[in-house]
């Protein structure tokens, strides 16, 4: 059914949901479940963007901290010209004492960072 402005009207709006921005000054909306926090992190921010490179880090340490390397996924097809230690699908328990964490971001915003184990 069509409003007065030839609109659709809001047929099939949810209540308490909308595309306006809030009011200046007004608390957003809490998301209800993990899957739509996802969503509107996405959506606000681009995933992880600037953060990307402090969740790189953190995986670095804690690969470091429980000596667990952490996998490569979707990697099911090697390729043999390449000679890596690739880790695929699978995380594998192994002495690690460094990694290196690399940042490389828009406009040139580049970072790498070597992490060590204290010395034994």
């Amino acid at each position: 059914m069509a409003d007065a402005k030839g609109g659709k009207g809001d047929k099939g709006a949810k209540p308490g949901k909308s595309d306006k921005p809030a009011a200046k000054g007004a608390k957003p909306e809490a998301p209800s479940s993990l899957k739509e926090a996802k969503a509107k992190s996405r959506r606000e921010g681009g995933a992880e963007v600037a953060a990307a490179g402090a969740v790189e880090a953190i995986f670095s340490l804690l690969t470091l901290e429980h000596q667990r390397i952490p996998p490569t996924i979707n990697y099911d097809v090697p390729d043999p010209a390449i000679p890596f230690d690739v880790v695929p699908n699978k995380a594998r328990d192994a002495r690690v004492t460094a990694v290196m964490s690399n940042s490389f971001g828009f406009g040139g915003q580049n970072a790498s960072l070597i992490l060590t184990r204290e010395p034994i």
